[in-house]
């Protein structure tokens, strides 16, 4: 196995290290008030009250959304890669905790999140990893973060997050980060795009403390689909390892 492909099972495994170890370019990408990772000039953070307003449209977006399917693309670098990483896949999102993201490239991967019991699996060694949501932090604070997307609350996220907003063309942006010093040896921030009236984001940065980052974009964003039930659930199949048996809840 090369670098690179132990590179992708570890990304799914650690579940985006910073909060998610599977949302994660490089920290060249840190922002600032006159610009960012992708050259977009971000100009003045808004002041509290307009943060507010925005917060308030995207909520009352957000009410009539109950479930959400996207393509994701997503691109990773890694200071310790010569190559950029990059992925594609499908992912169901669905309140108040469930999740199937199906990884297709470079390699198969598949997570599955029932609410309380975090699945990662990778089909071409026949291994998997169970994650107790309510005993793994760092597999909680990632679902607590896919959440986050379809039920934006600025008060919950700002009792972990130092927050701040920014408005450039026609986007709402949010940066945040980490106010405990156990998130902050994972994650230095998190940046999330919204487009002008709508509910869901399309697209997702986190930088580690490293500088390492990943961007993840959603796109043909699909609103309440037709979600069969068993999406959400993991039938381990014949033949297939659970590596960490006896680790499912140790860890960050």
């Amino acid at each position: 196995m090369d670098s690179e492909r132990l590179a992708v099972k570890k990304t799914g495994c650690r579940l985006f290290a910073a909060v998610c170890s599977l949302i994660l370019l490089p920290s060249i990408a840190v922002w600032s008030q006159s610009g960012g990772s992708q050259g977009e000039v971000l100009g003045a953070p808004l002041e509290t009250k307009a943060m507010a307003e925005a917060e308030n449209k995207i909520k009352d977006v957000q009410k009539n959304i109950d479930a959400v399917s996207a393509v994701v693309y997503q691109r990773k670098k890694n200071q310790l890669l010569k190559n950029e990483i990059a992925t594609e896949g499908t992912i169901i999102l669905k309140r108040p905790n469930l999740l199937h993201w199906e990884v297709k490239k470079p390699e198969p991967l598949t997570i599955i999140v029932d609410g309380k019991i975090m699945w990662v699996y990778h089909p071409d060694v026949k291994e998997a990893q169970k994650y107790i949501l309510s005993e793994q932090f760092i597999a909680r604070q990632t679902m607590e973060f896919f959440s986050s997307a379809m039920a934006m609350s600025l008060e919950e996220i700002g009792k972990r997050f130092d927050i701040a907003a920014y408005n450039p063309n026609d986007s709402l942006i949010f940066e945040m980060r980490p106010k405990s010093s156990m998130a902050a040896k994972y994650l230095t921030a998190i940046y999330i795009w919204y487009k002008d009236g709508e509910g869901v984001p399309y697209k997702f940065e986190v930088i580690d403390k490293n500088g390492n980052s990943t961007v993840t974009e959603l796109r043909d964003i699909v609103l309440n689909p037709s979600i069969n039930a068993s999406a959400f659930h993991f039938d381990i199949p014949k033949g297939v390892t659970i590596t960490n048996i006896e680790n499912e809840g140790a860890g960050y």
